[in-house]
């Protein structure tokens, strides 16, 4: 029973793969740990994919992840880049935090005393 019940979750996974959103709800799955082993590497791969499919959501939680350094090494430029992607489309928080990020590298660009321009 427990391999059917396992199978018949991958044959789930797999439709929802083909549907819109589909790649969201899979790195979620991963991401909590909802039916399977939580395993992040698998859930950046369905965040990154819904990320390129031009998911503002999936690009504002990508943003985040390489923001904080959550489940990949912090990055900024790379939080910027999909945080720019996602702004480009109205995503409300995606501004916001590339608004927030542009002010911080504002500061400690002139924290030294130094003019900004």
């Amino acid at each position: 029973m427990g391999q059917r019940l396992h199978a018949n979750q991958q044959i789930n996974i797999g439709w929802r793969v083909l549907t819109p959103g589909a790649p969201e709800f899979v790195a979620e799955v991963y991401e909590r740990g909802l039916g399977v082993a939580p395993n992040p590497k698998q859930s950046m791969h369905w965040l990154r994919t819904a990320a390129e499919r031009g998911s503002a959501t999936a690009q504002t939680e990508l943003g985040l992840k390489y923001e904080k350094g959550e489940g990949v090494a912090a990055d900024p430029a790379a939080a910027q880049h999909w945080y720019k992607m996602a702004a480009a489309q109205n995503y409300p928080l995606a501004q916001t935090r590339l608004s927030q990020m542009h002010g911080a590298q504002v500061v400690s660009a002139g924290s030294d005393g130094s003019s900004c321009g």
